[in-house]
């Protein structure tokens, strides 16, 4: 008895663990548009600051808080480039402009996973740039004020008015 209860448990052990290689992984979310534009804001908003960015092989990060109706804080990082931020990070979105790909954080990423297949540069990891680029764009009714000393994302800036 004892044996045939250890056989029967044995094979719904094994049974239990093997891959289900059929399985058709389903998307859940659905894109409700074949292609995204952006707008003169982020535009002039990405010129100024490749002007000043001095590394081509960093990531770069663009992080959205909109934290009331008609204001965002934008902020803006470029850092050495290191897979395994990336994957503790769980980028879902990435936008290419003017060639230079910026990492798009927008605080879901939280709440999905998804299959990260952002471009490679290379490397496992290169040096941290000694230009560590960081700004904080305030976007109040449509007008923008860039703060190149920013604060960490998700951060307001100290002393600076956010409902104007």
């Amino acid at each position: 008895m004892i044996k045939k209860s250890t056989l029967l448990l044995f094979i719904l052990i094994a049974l239990g663990c093997k891959e289900n290689k059929g399985k058709e992984i389903r998307n859940e979310l659905e894109v409700t548009f074949s292609a995204v534009t952006s707008d003169d804001r982020i535009k002039h908003i990405l010129d100024e600051y490749i002007k000043e960015m001095d590394c081509k092989d960093c990531i770069h990060e663009i992080f959205f808080d909109r934290f009331v109706y008609n204001q965002t804080i934008i902020t803006l990082r470029s850092r050495g480039y290191n897979k395994e931020y990336l994957l503790n990070q769980k980028p879902l979105l990435q936008l290419t402009y003017k060639e230079i790909p910026f990492i798009i954080y927008s605080g879901m990423e939280g709440y999905f996973d998804g299959k990260f297949d952002f471009r490679e540069k290379g490397g496992e990891k290169t040096e941290w740039s000694m230009k560590y680029i960081h700004w904080t764009v305030i976007d109040s009714v449509g007008k923008l004020k860039i703060y190149k000393e920013g604060s960490l994302p998700y951060t307001a800036i100290p002393g600076v008015s956010y409902c104007q």
